[in-house]
């Protein structure tokens, strides 16, 4: 069962975090768990001690130490997954399925993530992974800024879709050419959220209405497109 994590694990989850994203994509130790002063961030763990990791580990004493994390930033609309990784030692073993599927029942709002463009065959089974547990990932790919001093950008997918008309993160099914809103804040272009046929607000209207936000800046744009 995912647990919130207290701050007294975070050297445990930042151990796993190196262990399983490179360099350019999380922050040196006390940039990242500044983060804990922001109202929306936290990170849920799968403790080792649960059901499907004890035979796994028959060690009593490593029962509560996280098998895997989340790091999540929780919105009012969505919760967007920063970081996602289960302890090398313990993958395969059901834990990142398990981990993932739960923090989607327990949201009851859209959850969304990015997924590494899929060039080499590693990057395509982790996609393959997130397909499996429901998601499907962005045909548009964009480059995530330097996630912190000295970093480098990392090109990446976004979102998760479904097949309905009304559409929470994947892609965006333009009506005329794309267009993507800049941010009027930060000046980087701004991440597809959602798209809603007006219809299905408002009887007798047409058109679809494009939503996108800026993570950055905590901005959200509305555009409206139609035949």
């Amino acid at each position: 069962m995912l647990q919130r994590m207290v701050i007294s694990q975070f050297p445990e989850i930042y151990r796993i975090m190196e262990d399983s994203f490179s360099d350019d994509e999380y922050r040196p130790y006390e940039e990242q768990l500044a983060l804990f002063e922001e109202p929306e961030y936290g990170i849920y763990y799968m403790p080792i001690g649960s059901e499907s990791l004890e035979s796994q580990v028959p060690d009593s004493a490593l029962k509560d130490k996280p098998a895997g994390f989340l790091a999540v930033w929780e919105f009012a609309e969505f919760i967007f997954i920063e970081h996602f990784a289960v302890d090398p030692k313990l993958r395969n073993s059901g834990t990142g399925s398990g981990m993932l599927q739960e923090l989607v029942k327990l949201s009851k709002k859209p959850v969304c993530l990015e997924v590494e463009l899929p060039d080499a065959e590693l990057a395509r089974r982790r996609i393959g992974f997130y397909e499996r547990n429901g998601f499907v990932f962005n045909d548009y790919p964009y480059m995530q800024p330097p996630i912190s001093k000295g970093k480098s950008p990392v090109p990446l997918f976004y979102g998760a879709a479904c097949e309905d008309v009304n559409t929470i993160g994947g892609f965006a099914n333009w009506v005329q050419d794309w267009e993507y809103t800049i941010c009027p804040h930060c000046g980087k272009p701004m991440k597809y959220l959602a798209q809603i046929q007006w219809n299905t607000l408002m009887d007798g209207t047409e058109g679809t209405l494009y939503i996108e936000f800026c993570p950055d800046c905590q901005l959200v744009s509305m555009q409206h497109q139609q035949t």
